[in-house]
């Protein structure tokens, strides 16, 4: 009797030990979902205080990503001109119609200004905005050909102008990519080149051969280029000769370097004082020349781009 007593005894106690924990379960949880109710009604009402009344659309097309911020419209739906000239609303941006005259940045997404500008994403480069929709391929993804309508508009009559419906833009990026990996890799060969070049003109530097010499082994070559019937003998910071058609010229004899194109980041030598005969005016020849960066010292191209002014492309690590 007395063990009966005792085990109805603490089957008491343990009931009420196990209601008095879900009791407090359930007041704890009562707490976290209030406090947390509360903060979710603090966060939503501090969102309605301060969203924005006009939301800017994801993205606008032809706008480079970095100029989107320039396009973020005011409480009033109203953006401005890139250069200030004026302010229109956000609803107005590629529509069709020039309305920034001075710099026709609300429609890059359209031909309708003639000084717009198409910004090709995958290229890092833009394009004047009268390519858009034009039925031709020139951003390597396509973009700027985003409304087939307009393009076929645009080509009608012209000869082959169904391939437009028929084909539309590929997608060449990556043969870019492969093309940007290679100079990349053919920059950083060059560079380590570039070292023998340094050391040869370390003893010149400050002189006509560029800021550290580097160029000053090319003064000690001349190389020979062909181009149809005209044959070239290139001897860098010295002359360069022109033969053809039983007649030879200097077509540039004293070096100097191009400042405005140097201040932009190129290296342009111009060999001028050349031959004056058969020339306009007396203007004396003189050629342009691009030095860029390549693993062996050659003339890429030469041609006479005006009258007796001619433009060359030569590749050296020295320009690495």
């Amino acid at each position: 009797m007395l063990v009966r007593r005792l085990i109805r005894r603490r089957k008491t106690w343990l009931l009420c030990i196990l209601a008095l924990a879900c009791v407090c379960l359930f007041f704890q949880f009562m707490g976290l979902h209030i406090l947390s109710s509360g903060a979710r009604q603090s966060e939503l009402s501090w969102y309605d205080r301060n969203k924005p009344r006009v939301q800017a659309r994801p993205a606008i097309i032809g706008v480079r990503p970095s100029d989107m911020p320039l396009y973020l419209p005011d409480g009033f739906g109203k953006i401005f001109c890139l250069d200030f000239s004026g302010k229109i609303s956000l609803s107005k941006v590629n529509d069709d119609y020039c309305d920034c005259l001075g710099d026709g940045s609300d429609e890059p997404g359209t031909d309708a200004c003639p000084n717009g500008r198409f910004y090709c994403l995958h290229e890092k480069r833009f394009i004047p905005s009268g390519k858009v929709n034009d039925g031709i391929c020139d951003c390597c993804d396509g973009s700027e050909e985003w409304n087939q309508t307009v393009s076929l508009q645009k080509v009608k009559g012209f000869p082959q102008s169904n391939r437009v419906r028929q084909a539309p833009c590929e997608n060449t990026c990556t043969g870019v990519d492969n093309r940007v990996v290679e100079e990349e890799s053919m920059k950083r060969l060059g560079g380590r080149m570039k070292r023998h070049y340094l050391q040869e003109g370390k003893e010149h530097k400050g002189e006509i051969y560029g800021d550290n010499g580097e160029y000053y082994l090319l003064s000690k070559k001349c190389f020979n280029y062909f181009e149809g019937h005209a044959h070239y003998t290139v001897c860098p910071f010295k002359h360069i000769v022109q033969e053809k058609d039983d007649h030879s010229f200097f077509v540039g004899k004293s070096p100097e370097w191009d400042l405005e194109a140097k201040a932009d980041g190129n290296n342009i030598l111009v060999m001028k004082d050349g031959d004056k005969r058969k020339c306009p005016n007396d203007v004396k020849r003189k050629t342009y020349i691009h030095l860029v960066c390549g693993l062996r010292d050659e003339v890429i191209s030469m041609r006479e781009s005006e009258t007796c002014i001619y433009s060359m492309r030569f590749s050296t690590p020295a320009a690495c």
